[in-house]
């Protein structure tokens, strides 16, 4: 199993990968080592893929006995993390859910189910585009204690990108993107935030305040249909807009 890799290290692994197999059990251990072994992966619609490469499980490394229970029940129809990722949510941690939301005790039993059955510290990662895709992953961990949590922007980062080698092993990536083009000094806060350097650096390299990186990426997410950095980054890749 890899240690824990950097965005760039993953764009770079990514590169050779050929094959969904390969592709999915990567990105399995990529995961696994930020504390995250339980991986769901699912697609249930998106204009650019075959109906082979759509799906709800298409990655699942939740335990066997959860899953048939999940299915026996039709737990999709109520599962409040599933509603959420699929609705035009950025990335959330499940916990917040029952804060956030008014949840059913039903609701509120089946998220006790899932911490019994092993399901801790979980994370959904809605995947977004201009296709208007519904598609996601949802993380979480066999143990309650994992130590310091990533951020969920390092997460949907990881997640995003998957996505985009998921779609050039589909065959998918033909399909071009005619939005509206990043500035030069977008492409370079882009960039420069894709390879971990901090605001505050990127302001002294560039010559520019903070507040104006923030400015280009408020641009940055409407050009590109996005709410959070990690996914401006992996459409930014995909549509060969920048390059690592």
């Amino acid at each position: 199993m890899p240690g824990r890799l950097t965005f760039e290290e993953f764009v770079e692994a990514t590169k050779i990968i050929r094959t969904k197999a390969h592709l999915f059990a990567f990105f399995v251990e990529v995961v696994a080592a930020y504390g995250y072994d339980r991986v769901n992966f699912s697609v249930r619609r998106d204009s650019a893929l075959s109906e082979d490469d759509l799906g709800f499980g298409l990655i699942n490394t939740y335990p066997v006995i959860w899953r048939a229970y999940y299915v026996e029940r039709g737990f999709v129809k109520i599962d409040p993390v599933y509603r959420r990722a699929v609705g035009m949510a950025p990335p959330f941690r499940w916990r917040d859910i029952e804060r956030e939301e008014d949840l059913t005790q039903f609701q509120i039993h089946f998220m006790r189910e899932g911490e019994a059955a092993g399901l801790y510290n979980g994370v959904g990662i809605p995947l977004r585009g201009p296709r208007m895709q519904i598609a996601g992953i949802a993380l979480a961990s066999s143990v309650r204690h994992i130590g310091p949590t990533v951020s969920l922007e390092v997460l949907s980062a990881l997640c995003d990108h998957f996505y985009t080698v998921y779609y050039r092993i589909c065959g998918s990536l033909e399909n071009v993107y005619y939005g509206a083009k990043l500035s030069e000094r977008e492409c370079e806060v882009l960039i420069r935030a894709a390879i971990g350097r901090t605001d505050a650096e990127t302001a002294i390299v560039l010559g520019i305040a903070r507040d104006t990186i923030k400015s280009h990426f408020r641009r940055i997410f409407i050009k590109l249909g996005v709410t959070n950095r990690g996914a401006a980054i992996a459409q930014a890749l995909k549509y060969g807009l920048i390059d690592l």
